[in-house]
């Protein structure tokens, strides 16, 4: 993190921590699971992506798909995660 943080602030860009159960409570909404712990939650994130139209490979890419799409709308308000996936898988 000390890297990632050194290098956002040579170039202005703004760096923020987040707790993952603040990220899946925020991606997941109400679709939090009530029983199942860590696997369950697990399960909750990949199924999430695979409602924005991702498929993830394993639950740490789904993960880091949940970072991006709280981070992007948190941080737009026009966001649409499927759409700046497909453009980046383009590029």
């Amino acid at each position: 993190a000390g890297v990632t943080e050194m290098i956002c602030e040579a170039r202005e860009i703004p760096v923020f921590e987040a707790m993952a159960s603040n990220v899946r409570r925020l991606f997941l909404g109400r679709s939090w699971p009530k029983k199942g712990g860590r696997d369950g939650l697990k399960i909750a994130v990949m199924a999430g992506c695979r409602q924005r139209g991702w498929n993830p490979l394993d639950d740490n890419e789904a993960d880091a798909l949940a970072i991006l799409d709280v981070t992007l709308s948190l941080r737009r308000q026009s966001y649409s995660a499927h759409s700046f996936i497909e453009t980046m898988r383009a590029a």
